[in-house]
């Protein structure tokens, strides 16, 4: 079982992607490129989108199901949020003595000391009393990425691609009822990793993401204030979408 937990967690961790990696991922799963853009184009700099399905237990798919490939976006920030706590307050001083083996009287007696002797200070003219507190670490927050997309098919062909793209980003985002049309439980949906791609290779300056969850996806199919669509299949003729991920597994300074 800890085996199992160890190759997860390692599983969750950005893992590097190459030409080679990148051709073998796309073997087996359906790899989706948003409009517009030139077949057999590598060179350019991409984001791709790699949606791998709930398979339950622990256990997602080891093999991605779709691989959407988008030019990369615009505001692409990278950020550290770590949470403090100071230990300011009686009663945060008095337990944690308790917890660290101390004598809770002892610690009280001094606290209410501490107190008479800020209140005192508080009357002194020309001055106020001020307690240096030490702050503790709780912990570093799981990063959040936002990126936006414009899709602008340039034929037919295009235009059903994109509407392919939107419906199963839609679906990976969902979970799964498992064919039960009045389902008790669902299933989880799918995990996703994320790469900027550089000449088919990861950017080594871009940020490096952990394996995400897909918190929402929005979807404007009226972009230009109106819904303008194409007159062969009724499609609009340009697709806002946004999707917003979080990192499953916070970031250590050995990931960096």
């Amino acid at each position: 079982m800890s085996e199992i937990r160890e190759s997860r967690l390692e599983a969750l961790r950005h893992q590097a992607i190459s030409r080679a990696t990148l051709t073998s991922v796309s073997t087996g799963s359906s790899t989706l490129y948003a409009p517009p853009y030139e077949k057999g184009d590598v060179s350019t700099h991409k984001i791709l989108y790699m949606a791998y399905p709930y398979e339950g237990g622990d256990n997602t798919s080891i093999q991605p199901k779709f691989c959407f490939v988008f030019p990369v976006p615009a505001g692409i920030t990278d950020s550290v949020t770590n949470e403090y706590d100071d230990e300011g307050g009686m009663l945060k001083r008095v337990l944690g003595a308790a917890f660290n083996g101390g004598n809770v009287l002892d610690a009280a007696g001094k606290e209410v000391g501490r107190v008479i002797d800020n209140f005192a200070g508080d009357f002194k003219r020309g001055g106020a009393s001020f307690e240096q507190n030490e702050f503790y670490f709780k912990g570093t927050a799981k990063r959040d990425f936002s990126f936006s997309h414009k899709m602008t098919p340039l034929s037919y062909e295009q235009s059903n691609e994109m509407k392919e793209i939107v419906d199963n980003l839609t679906r990976m985002s969902l979970p799964s009822a498992d064919g039960n049309p009045n389902p008790v439980r669902v299933t989880s949906p799918a995990e996703w990793e994320i790469h900027f791609l550089s000449n088919g290779v990861d950017n080594p300056f871009l940020p490096k993401i952990g394996r995400c969850v897909l918190e929402s996806v929005s979807v404007n199919n009226t972009p230009n204030e109106s819904f303008q669509p194409s007159k062969r299949n009724y499609y609009p003729n340009d697709v806002d979408i946004e999707l917003s991920f979080k990192e499953i597994l916070i970031r250590t300074r050995e990931d960096v």
